[in-house]
């Protein structure tokens, strides 16, 4: 959901999980202190909220679209 509504994520390797493809433009930490320098970074600096934010929308948008969806499908019925 936050990705989708573009607000930039920083998670932990569990929480990645399933996205692989998007792991090069996710802040991902397991420990406290880095996580913690992670979303400061974010909030200190507005070009890297949009960077981020951005792919990550665009990321969402390729993946997980209602347009992406239809394309499974018709993908799918086609391959039949």
């Amino acid at each position: 959901e936050a990705m989708r509504f573009g607000l930039p994520v920083v998670t932990t390797s569990t929480g990645v999980q399933g996205l692989a493809e998007a792991i090069d433009f996710l802040s991902v930490s397991d420990q406290a202190a880095e996580f913690a320098l992670l979303t400061s970074r974010l909030l200190a600096d507005d070009e890297k909220w949009k960077l981020q934010s951005r792919k990550q929308s665009d990321f969402v948008q390729i993946k997980y679209s209602q347009a992406s969806l239809w394309r499974i499908i018709q993908d799918d019925f086609q391959s039949s």
